[in-house]
This record gives C-alpha cells, sequence and structure tokens, in this order.
C-alpha cells in the first residue's frame, strides 16, 4: 500500500467505503488478477489429471487414457491438443471475465 495515499485518506477523513473502493481494491486487485488466472490453469489442468485417474466414461481424461493405453500415437497426441486449447479458451475467457469485474469494481 502507498504510505501517502493512506496518509492522504487519514487526514481528509475519508470514509472507509471510499477507501475500499478507491486505495486498496485497486492495490490488491492485481494480484488477485494473477492468482486468479494460476489457480484457474492449474485446477483445468488437476480435472483432466483426475479424470485420467477416474476414467468417468466419455470424458477427455478416458479418451486420452484409452489412447496411451493402445499405443494409438495419433490419437494422443491430438487429445493433448484438445486439452492445450481448451485450457488456453477458458483461461482466456475468465481472464476476460476477472477483468471485466475488476474494471466495474475500480469504477472503470
Amino acid at each position: 500500500m502507498d504510505g501517502k495515499m493512506l496518509e492522504m485518506a487519514q487526514v481528509f477523513k475519508i470514509p472507509f467505503r471510499r477507501r475500499l473502493r478507491f486505495i486498496y481494491i485497486p492495490e490488491v486487485i492485481p494480484f488477485y488478477q494473477a492468482a486468479a488466472t494460476l489457480s484457474n490453469a492449474m485446477s483445468f489442468k488437476a480435472g483432466i489429471a483426475a479424470e485420467i485417474i477416474g476414467l468417468p466414461q466419455g470424458s477427455i481424461g478416458e479418451r486420452l487414457y484409452e489412447a496411451k493405453i493402445y499405443l494409438n500415437t495419433p490419437e494422443l497426441f491430438a487429445w493433448t491438443i484438445v486439452i492445450i486449447v481448451l485450457s488456453i479458451v477458458f483461461n482466456r475467457a475468465f481472464s476476460a471475465f476477472i477483468n471485466y469485474v475488476m474494471n466495474k469494481l475500480e469504477g472503470k
């Protein structure tokens, strides 16, 4: 936090709601965005890994596992590419959503 901004808020007796909206939230937003994006990407990959272990019917993890077991290299690469593309698409969509929400919170 910028000490001068906090001091200014204290000197001018800015209410807590305004301090929260205009000082605290803008300082925290970049860290929150980075953490949310990273956790989203990791959870997607962890979900695929759980599908490989649990093998639910009709899942991407099941298809990837079967391609590996039967040594079907082209299908294995195809499912790997599908996973990578889906991960990128979901990560960008989630990042856009987070940016939208954060811009609304900042009042932009």
